[in-house]
Formats: structure tokens, C-alpha cells, sequence
């Protein structure tokens, strides 16, 4: 009875569903344009296209498995989808002034191509979807940031080799303390970057929660099968909670908090290797490749690269503090404060 409703909906409605917006329902005014504009974040979320494509493609079988659109409609709109991934891939998509998001822009282009897309929201709501993308998109980065941590352990792992027998002071109160080797210097840093990779692998398992079919707050109303969906999106476990899945951030918090320590610690190398290379220590010197000179004094050898680290710390510092300061005093389920997640 459920398909059968809805069909007869959108047989009705037709492709005018793909020209409001998917919450416009009883609303008889216009938006304020400077409001709409405002209110959009496009400019930010544009980076989880390729997540809202895997998990429309998902949901698409999931309602047709319950009849919801038919074969031939979901062929309409897998084909839809692989044509909006070939338009990103190739920097073609064009985004409308009046999408809102990503999950607006997508699927107003998917009903350009078929009218069968505007069935594709039918049962969810964006408040699972971004979750959902979210959780996809921190497991996909989680792997490429540990690939770049793996890669800079393996530099520093060949370098305490190359440099096994070098000794240097060692410092407390940044007063010569003890002599220690260059290479302990260097693996106490590939130690720490262990423990990151431990943390991150750690933090990637709690994205392995699908988030989609919680709805808004309260579950889908449609009977999809979620451990089905979880699994062609790759995710282990289903969440248990609906509006604990669609109201909390720890898990990206968790995630900035380890990311940002990493750059709290990599900025302290950094200040010791500025240090180490001034004349007035002189117990390195920093490539040509990696500093830059003075327009005025051409003796200068400035460590740019590393002073632009500290200061690269420092602002992910400030995004994680405006993370945390979002999620304070909100009440539980969705606000809109959460887009600037």
C-alpha cells in the first residue's frame, strides 16, 4: 500500500518536485534571497559529491527492493548517477544558485536527467544523508592521512639510520641537558606517530555506524532493509539510536581533536628545527629548497616551512575550538548551527 501511494504521489506531481525545495511542502512564500543565499553551504559540503552519489545509488536499490520505484526507474537513475559522476570527475557539474547543498544539487540534477529522481528522497531525510556522507567521507580520509603519517615515518625511520651515530644536546628548559643521539631526537617523533595511527584506525571504526534510515530524528517510516544498505556502502555496524546518530558530532570532533594534535606536536619539531638552525645554536641548517631569503638582507636564510607549520597549527587549533563552541548549549536533534560542521 505504501508504493502504491507514493507512485500515485509523484504520477501526479510529476517533475515540479524537481523545481521546489524538498522541504517547501506548505510554505506559500518565497524565500528571501539574501536569506536563501545566506543559508547555503555549498561552497563547503561540495567535497562529499562523490560520498551523496554512493549513498543515493544505495538508497535508490533499497526502495526499489520495497517497490517504491520500479526496475526500469532505478536503471534511470543509476544511469543518472553515473552521468552526474562523470560531469564532477570531469569538472563539468554546475552547481544552480538555489541549491542549497550538495544533496539538493545532485538531486535536482538527477531529476533533469530522469524524472524517476524525484522519488530518490522519498522515506529519508538530509539529517541521516550528511551523517552518512559524513561517516563515508572521515573513512575515506582517515586512509589517505594515514597513508601521508605512514610515509613521513618511513622518511624518519631512513633518516635516524642515515644519521645513526650523530650525537646532539639534548635540551630541558631549553638548557643544554644531556647528549643524546640525532636518531632518538628523530624517533621520538615515529613514536608519537604511531600512537596517531593506533588513534585514527580507532576513530575510523566509529565511522564504520550508518547513520541512513534514521530519518530526522526517529527512523524512516519506510520498511528499508538498513543491514543491507550498510552493507553496500561498506559500513560495519548499524547505529542503534536515531537521534543520537543525527544529533551528535563526537566522532568528526574526535577525529579534528586527533588531527589537530598531530599539528600541536609537528608544530614543536618545527620550533626546535628553527631554533637548531640559528646561527646563535648552529647545529643544523635548514636546505635552500625548504627556506626562503631577504628582499633587504641576503644573508638571511629564513625556515618559512617551518614557521608556516606552527602557524597552520594554530588555525586548525581555532577550527576544532569553533567545533566544540558549535556543539555547546545546542538542544538535541538537528539545528541548522550544525552546517558550519
Amino acid at each position: 500500500m505504501v508504493s502504491l501511494w507514493v507512485n500515485r504521489l509523484f504520477r501526479s506531481r510529476g517533475i515540479e518536485m524537481a523545481n521546489k525545495k524538498v522541504w517547501k511542502g506548505r510554505f506559500k512564500k518565497d524565500s528571501n534571497e539574501d536569506m536563501e543565499q545566506f543559508s547555503h553551504s555549498i561552497d563547503i559540503d561540495q567535497r562529499l559529491w562523490s560520498d551523496d552519489l554512493k549513498v543515493n545509488l544505495a538508497w535508490a536499490e533499497a526502495l526499489r527492493e520495497i517497490r517504491i520505484i520500479t526496475d526500469q526507474e532505478f536503471v534511470e537513475i543509476r544511469n543518472g548517477l553515473e552521468r552526474i559522476r562523470t560531469e564532477f570527475e570531469k569538472g563539468e557539474f554546475r552547481f544552480h544558485p538555489q541549491d542549497e547543498d550538495i544533496h539538493t544539487a545532485t538531486e535536482r540534477r538527477l531529476t533533469e536527467i530522469t524524472p524517476a529522481g524525484a522519488k530518490i528522497h522519498t522515506g529519508r531525510s538530509r539529517n541521516d544523508q550528511v551523517m552518512t556522507d559524513l561517516f563515508l567521507y572521515l573513512k575515506r580520509e582517515i586512509d589517505e592521512i594515514s597513508i601521508l603519517i605512514r610515509d613521513l615515518m618511513e622518511v624518519i625511520v631512513n633518516r635516524a639510520e642515515e644519521n645513526i651515530d650523530l650525537i646532539m644536546p639534548g635540551y630541558t628548559h631549553l638548557m643544554p641537558a644531556q647528549p643524546i643521539l640525532f636518531a632518538h631526537y628523530l624517533l621520538s617523533l615515529f613514536w608519537f606517530l604511531k600512537r596517531t595511527i593506533d588513534r585514527l584506525g580507532q576513530a575510523q571504526e566509529r565511522c564504520n555506524i550508518m547513520p541512513l534510515g534514521s530519518g530526522a530524528i526517529s527512523g524512516s517510516g519506510f520498511p528499508i532493509d538498513r543491514k543491507l544498505l550498510a552493507n553496500r556502502l561498506c559500513f560495519k555496524h548499524l547505529s542503534q539510536n536515531s537521534l543520537d546518530i543525527t544529533s551528535h558530532r563526537d566522532i568528526p570532533i574526535e577525529t579534528g581533536s586527533i588531527l589537530v594534535m598531530v599539528m600541536v606536536v609537528l608544530s614543536r619539531y618545527s620550533s626546535d628545527l628553527i631554533l637548531f638552525s640559528n646561527p646563535n645554536f648552529g647545529l643544523f641548517t635548514i636546505d635552500e629548497a625548504f627556506a626562503t631569503g631577504s628582499s633587504m638582507m641576503p644573508q638571511k636564510r629564513n625556515p618559512d616551512s617551518l614557521e608556516l607549520i606552527r602557524g597552520q597549527a594554530a588555525t586548525t587549533i581555532g577550527r576544532l575550538a569553533g567545533l566544540y563552541t558549535l556543539c555547546h548549549g545546542l538542544p538535541h536533534g538537528y539545528n541548522r548551527d550544525l552546517q558550519e560542521d
